[in-house]
């Protein structure tokens, strides 16, 4: 949601061809700063509490975020430019796709590819995976931990940012984005199984392909279709 407005904003001020892409990467870049901002101050402190209470934390995080989202940008919903040069549609198999569809399909494996090859070939990702399964055993290596987790709250917030961004030429940016989205990230984390990157991305496609299916032929029970499949 976040990444959203930014990007809007951004984008009415950036200049030239540099306003939209520019922007998204922009945004996402905000986001993840704002990401590292709130694991400083509402996070950290509450690590080592019960997970009951850090899930009370983030809820209360998201709220104080969307109240002020609403006192900055307004109520209403607000709508991004389409993609230069991605503006016309291209018919495969007689249907018709927008062109900046068929982008965002090119752009999500380069991404899926960047993420894996971090956590799992970079030092950086094996210690992260390190710090997660046992916190205690990263300390005595001389890592600082409490910046180690700072540095992943910017990358996932980032990453965020850049999605509601990227999607403003199919869809408005509103307050209860984040909120519409909750359920199918649910279901996308235990399906593909936590930890799994290419199992989430995988997850998502499936996700995404049924929530069409549900939309064309069965409207009324696209959640009842996800959350099925979540059973099988």
């Amino acid at each position: 949601m976040l990444g959203a407005y930014i990007g809007i904003t951004l984008m009415s001020v950036l200049p030239g061809h540099f306003d939209f892409w520019g922007s998204i990467v922009l945004a996402g870049l905000a986001v993840g700063l704002i990401g590292v901002i709130i694991e400083i101050c509402a996070l950290r402190p509450v690590y080592r509490a019960p997970e009951l209470f850090q899930l009370v934390a983030t809820f209360g995080v998201i709220l104080v975020i969307q109240d002020l989202t609403l006192m900055i940008w307004g109520s209403e919903d607000r709508l991004g430019p389409r993609a230069p040069d991605l503006k016309s549609i291209v018919h495969i198999l007689g249907e018709p796709v927008p062109q900046y569809d068929l982008a965002l399909i090119a752009i999500t494996p380069f991404l899926l590819v960047g993420l894996w090859c971090l956590i799992t070939k970079t030092r950086v990702g094996i210690l992260v995976r390190t710090a997660t399964q046992d916190r205690e055993m990263v300390g005595p290596l001389g890592v600082n931990q409490f910046w180690l987790f700072t540095g992943v709250f910017f990358l996932g917030p980032a990453l965020a940012g850049l999605g509601g961004a990227i999607q403003l030429p199919k869809g408005s940016a509103d307050l209860l984005m984040n909120f519409n989205i909750i359920a199918e990230v649910f279901v996308v984390v235990v399906i593909g199984g936590m930890g799994s990157i290419p199992g989430a991305f995988i997850a998502a496609v499936l996700i995404s392909v049924l929530n069409i299916f549900g939309v064309a032929y069965v409207p009324q029970s696209t959640l009842v279709l996800m959350w099925s499949w979540r059973s099988c």
